[in-house]
């Protein structure tokens, strides 16, 4: 799968009725859950 093709795939699922946030990590990198969690408390540090 092509970066970006599964966001792609969710935003036409979810038609506008929720947010897509991005978080890509490239060279085939599969994240660990805590390196997810921080990327995504990074965006959202309110």
């Amino acid at each position: 799968m092509n970066n970006g093709q599964m966001a792609e795939d969710v935003e036409l699922a979810v038609k506008g009725a929720a947010a897509v946030a991005r978080y890509n990590w490239y060279g085939g990198a599969v994240p660990t859950a805590a390196e997810l969690v921080e990327r995504v408390r990074e965006d959202h540090h309110d």
